[in-house]
């Protein structure tokens, strides 16, 4: 449900190849065309890679540093990061395109205890769905919002669940990282007597940093 959250993001922001500074232009809706794929599960002693291109070390712990896909890992021990920290979230991204290439979602279960109730959590709980879909978020470059109403902004209380379900500010983020090209093919009839165009996505990625 987390990740479903932003495959269903529907962006209206393109950006004009030929224009100055390539700045946003409206276009019509399109989906943002990111699909995600359960690949089940890894054997428990299988360690997470280093999603930052690191080596293992106090601050990768049980980690190598290898490019294999998008993981989520709970923690149930040896959490490095400070008891104040939910999650954390790190990518491998190639720094002159921004194309993110490889990234991990850790949870800290070894100091928090997470919930999977649909209606929310018991005292003390972070809701699961919650957190993943602001993770989701930095999984594909976004930073922490200033928004307090957005999935992104960069705190979250335990039993907080506005976060399950996307700001208009998370949709506007996410549809500027990952804006079309709009690119015209020489405008040849079409059913609806209008232009044909092709579409090519536009990498753009932050480092991302962990939920606070």
């Amino acid at each position: 449900a987390s990740f479903a959250a932003w495959e269903a993001v529907q962006c209206d922001l393109c950006h004009d190849p030929q224009g100055l500074a390539c700045e946003p232009v409206a276009c019509a809706t399109h989906p943002l065309g990111m699909t995600f794929s359960f690949r089940g599960f890894t054997p428990e002693k299988t360690p997470i890679g280093c999603a930052d291109g690191s080596t293992p070390g106090d601050d990768n712990p049980g980690c190598e540093p290898v490019s294999n896909g998008v993981q989520i890992g709970f923690v149930d021990k040896d959490w490095p990061y400070g008891t104040s920290v939910i999650a954390v979230t790190a990518v491998l991204a190639d720094n002159l395109t921004g194309q993110i290439t490889d990234g991990d979602i850790l949870l800290n279960t070894a100091q928090k205890v997470f919930c999977i109730d649909e209606f929310g959590c018991q005292f003390g709980e972070y809701d699961l769905r919650n957190t993943l879909t602001h993770e989701a978020g930095h999984l594909l470059g976004l930073d922490h919002s200033a928004v307090s109403e957005s999935t992104m902004f960069g705190g979250a209380p335990a039993g907080e669940l506005i976060k399950r379900d996307l700001d208009p500010d998370d949709v506007a983020g996410v549809c500027y990282d990952y804006r079309i090209a709009w690119v015209a093919t020489g405008c040849p009839p079409t059913d609806s007597g209008g232009c044909a165009v092709s579409r090519t996505p536009t990498p753009g990625a932050l480092w991302l940093v962990g939920l606070m």
